[in-house]
């Protein structure tokens, strides 16, 4: 049980560092180096920092296609460091006119919502915790809304809204923050996906208003519809719905493998296949099918989440402890909302179900392929 319990703290201390844990990887494609970003804003150097984060806004307007790296960049202040606060408060006051600095504290709001909400079911989940989701989803749509009115090209911005009108059920607004951002950026990958997304069942979506979104862009977008990630969505958001919204495994294991016959290095289908596999007792194929996704994101923390959550219940605690590499200092915020949850023994009591499900969890992994 003691080993248990340093497993779980582990893993909570680095769920928070979702935006951080690439540093390798991000090199290896020319992202942005995100620990090096939060370093700047933590030291004040806030003139680098812009120097760092503007070129990636200007290269994804002159280059639609290449929207990647200023998302990666920003995502890098999806941390609930508490010490991230009071600079980027400071950034803001010292830079009025950046937009940077406003998007960037949005998206830290963002995330503390989402770390607010928690990801037990809805009907599990305590009022106050939606209480605390709601006034964190104010304060970043506050500042994501003062971005856009320096810069109202800032696919960023717009994303994190559509995440957070999901979260709050409002698909009405989902809507809107969509038609303004497909206004200056119709072809973003980034903000199809998170409407997309908004659309599941498992959101108060259908699957009938996903397939009519996807028929949509076949006809008004054809050269984003083309794009691997489309070709086998439908089933993954099926798969998807069955899974997370029904718990039906079988039946979202198949749509699941239909999915990744049409793109079969797609890191999210697989982690999604992953996770059935888990819950259907299939350890040794569930870790399996995550390998590749480790293997092209090696420090993705809801990957190697998942791949300790696998190697516990094989019986490997020592190699979950030591699954890749695990930061050697938290830089994450505890709190009532984010209280530490030990699994259960390998054997005999349930299992935790989706444990590695984040709101976060596509928009680390998509890549246009």
């Amino acid at each position: 049980m003691e080993s248990l319990c340093i497993l779980s703290a582990h893993l909570l201390r680095t769920a928070c560092l979702a935006a951080l844990l690439f540093v390798g990887a991000c090199a290896a494609r020319g992202e942005p180096d995100k620990l090096a970003l939060v370093a700047l804003l933590k030291n004040g150097q806030f003139t680098t920092l812009e120097s760092e984060l503007v070129p990636h806004q200007q290269r994804s307007e002159a280059q639609p296609e290449a929207e990647w790296p200023v998302n990666a960049a920003f995502f890098a202040f999806a941390n609930s460091d508490p010490t991230l606060e009071p600079r980027l408060n400071e950034w803001i006051a010292a830079m009025p006119q950046s937009y940077a600095a406003p998007l960037a504290r949005g998206m830290f709001y963002e995330h503390l919502g989402w770390m607010s909400r928690g990801t037990a079911f809805t009907g599990q989940t305590p009022k106050q915790r939606f209480a605390d989701m709601h006034r964190y989803f104010e304060l970043a749509n506050i500042d994501l809304q003062h971005a856009i009115a320096i810069n109202n090209r800032l696919v960023p911005a717009y994303v994190s809204m559509v995440r957070m009108a999901r979260g709050e059920g409002t698909h009405e607004e989902m809507q809107q923050i969509l038609k303004a951002g497909l206004t200056v950026a119709p072809e973003s990958l980034q903000l199809h996906l998170a409407f997309l997304d908004g659309l599941n069942p498992i959101w108060g979506g259908s699957m009938a208003e996903t397939r009519a979104y996807l028929k949509a862009l076949e006809r008004e977008h054809p050269k984003l519809a083309s794009l691997k990630w489309f070709a086998g969505y439908a089933d993954y958001a099926e798969g998807r719905a069955l899974f997370r919204g029904e718990q039906r495994f079988e039946d979202a294991l198949a749509h699941l493998d239909r999915a990744l016959s049409f793109d079969d290095h797609n890191a999210e289908y697989r982690s999604e296949r992953a996770e059935v596999l888990f819950m259907l007792d299939r350890e040794p194929e569930a870790e399996a099918t995550l390998e590749p996704s480790l293997a092209d994101q090696p420090q993705n923390t809801t990957f190697l989440m998942q791949m300790a959550k696998i190697q516990w219940y094989r019986h490997r605690p020592d190699e979950a402890l030591a699954t890749r590499r695990w930061p050697s200092t938290p830089t994450t915020r505890t709190t009532s909302a984010s209280a530490p949850r030990s699994w259960p023994a390998p054997r005999g009591l349930p299992r935790p179900f989706a444990l590695s499900t984040t709101p976060w969890s596509m928009a680390a992994t998509i890549r246009a392929c």
